[in-house]
């Protein structure tokens, strides 16, 4: 087991973001609106599942080119946008849309040029809380785990044997922007992807819209389990891919809500 004091903050961080999540989750859908005007995709809530794909296949393609070049002013640019965006979603709930949107970009362009760690973290627990309200409204519950486990599949193969992902995680991390959670306590350190956090958050808004509060709860809990199996098993200074731990998890807490709630 990696460090036990490490992993248990990684839980805390994890549960933050699942519990920031819903509550970010529970405020666009009880809005019946999203943020400066964005419109609900137009894809029918089955069909999302393979332009995704496509667009994540894309972006890790334009990726380890910008690795393969060099072209860190691309992705820092990138990145700045991308930030911007996605906090300025989590502002909105509280601030006039100019004002979210323009102190979103200042806290983009300090994350750009700040590398402490506690300050990336709680950017990116705003980020992350904001994509699953974003997402969770183009898919049905159907497409989801469909999407899920196409991921999790994905994400073992680029850890353990294409090893891009690793390339990605090491690269974006020398660069002082990783989009994940980093964690640094007495010597150990644990980083968990943006995607291991964000997805599970666009899966708990499908159910929360479908099934309701208790159920997104359950879905909350299994996701931690299956964390807290992987930091368990997992040895020190290895790569692991995530996803296949949080799908089950997720889908084992769906199935015990349709249970018991």
């Amino acid at each position: 087991m990696k460090g036990v004091q490490v992993s248990l903050v990684m839980l805390s961080l994890f549960v933050a973001s699942q519990l920031l999540g819903l509550w970010v989750n529970i405020f666009y859908q009880e809005a019946g609106e999203l943020p400066y005007g964005m419109e609900h995709s137009d894809f029918e809530k089955e069909q999302p599942v393979l332009a995704l794909l496509i667009f994540i296949g894309i972006a890790t393609t334009i990726f380890l080119l910008i690795i393969k070049f060099q072209l860190w002013k691309v992705w820092k640019a990138w990145f700045f946008v991308a930030v911007t965006a996605t906090t300025s979603i989590f502002l909105y709930m509280f601030l006039e849309p100019v004002t979210a949107l323009l102190i979103a970009g200042i806290l983009a362009f300090i994350r750009l040029h700040e590398k402490d760690e506690y300050y990336a973290n709680l950017l990116n627990l705003m980020m992350f809380a904001s994509i699953g309200a974003l997402f969770s409204t183009i898919f049905s519950l159907q497409a989801i785990i469909i999407f899920l486990l196409i991921i999790s599949a994905y994400d073992f193969v680029s850890v353990f044997m294409t090893k891009h992902m690793v390339k990605i995680a090491k690269s974006n991390k020398e660069q002082g922007l990783f989009a994940g959670l980093i964690v640094n306590w007495r010597g150990s350190a644990l980083v968990l992807g943006g995607g291991d956090v964000a997805l599970p958050l666009i899966f708990q808004g499908v159910v929360l819209a479908s099934y309701g509060m208790a159920a997104a709860f359950f879905t909350i809990f299994g996701a931690v389990l299956g964390l807290a199996v992987l930091l368990l098993i997992g040895e020190r200074k290895k790569f692991y891919p995530a996803m296949p731990f949080i799908t089950a998890g997720l889908l084992v807490g769906l199935w015990v809500s349709g249970i018991l709630v």
